[in-house]
């Protein structure tokens, strides 16, 4: 696999770059990825240096390391320029590189760019790199990022099988005056119909009887028409079965959701 490169910047101070570094190096190492974290720190001074290892605890480097990162780095520096002759040796080595810097973006010309905004009167640094970042989270971060943004920051860098955002797609059949048919009105029905009852429908659908009856009611209410018919006792001692038009629409609805399905699982593959 290609090694990523995500670059994390932010707009002011106390943003939460190494928090957000810190989590995205939690979420990629449990994950089975091989990761490594580069904090970079422009001096004004005119010789570069590069301090590998975890560095003392309570440190950027420390902590992002016993987040599980494999290596990690501190690079000191006047200007990017300098950085080609501190570059760490093992980045081929990981799968993943987490990048924190404001004045070396252009350098490094990360897979990802990550900016965290803060909002105040006063503009903050690196405005420019606003317009080409990949993704702007508002800042200040309070705590770790969750999984949900983890897994945005691998997907955007192209990591196989990593997806934060997924098709969200409802299937209901629906009149004028509203819905009919949903996935629960739609297995209550198949429920009565295998059943022979509301009552036993409802217990094998796992809601309360009253709420199937308002389901069904609120269904037939807005189509107009019965989905089911009920007898009381004689030689078949009573129950319930669907209507012709209950099988047709409960036939078009799981139709209609499986090809929903298909074009969800097409979506997502891309």
């Amino acid at each position: 696999m290609e090694t990523k490169h995500i670059a994390v910047s932010a707009s002011q101070r106390n943003a939460g770059k190494t928090m957000l570094a810190q989590g995205l190096v939690r979420y990629a190492s449990a994950a089975g990825l091989v990761c490594g974290y580069v904090k970079l720190r422009r001096r004004a001074s005119s010789s570069p240096v590069l301090h590998t290892g975890p560095g003392r605890p309570g440190s950027d480097t420390h902590r992002c390391f016993s987040r599980g990162a494999s290596f990690t780095a501190l690079a000191e520096y006047g200007s990017p320029d300098m950085l080609e002759k501190i570059v760490p040796e093992w980045l081929d080595r990981c799968d993943l590189v987490v990048w924190e810097t404001n004045s070396a973006v252009e350098f490094l010309a990360p897979d990802v760019l990550v900016f965290l905004e803060m909002a105040g009167p006063e503009p903050g640094k690196n405005p420019e790199l606003v317009l080409s970042a990949d993704l702007v989270v508002e800042a200040p971060l309070s705590e770790e990022p969750g999984d949900v943004l983890c897994r945005l920051v691998l997907e955007s860098a192209g990591f196989p099988g990593v997806r934060a955002v997924n098709a969200g797609l409802k299937c209901r059949l629906c009149t004028e005056e509203g819905p009919v048919l949903g996935s629960d009105v739609a297995r209550l029905l198949n429920l009565i119909a295998a059943s022979g009852g509301i009552g036993s429908g409802s217990r094998l659908a796992g809601i309360p009887y009253g709420r199937a009856r308002t389901l069904l009611s609120r269904a037939e209410a807005n189509l107009g028409a019965r989905l089911v018919t009920r007898t009381r006792g004689g030689r078949g001692r009573g129950g319930s079965k669907l209507t012709l038009l209950a099988k047709r629409l409960v036939r078009d609805f799981e139709a209609l959701e499986g090809a929903l399905q298909e074009t969800r699982r097409r979506v997502e593959e891309k």
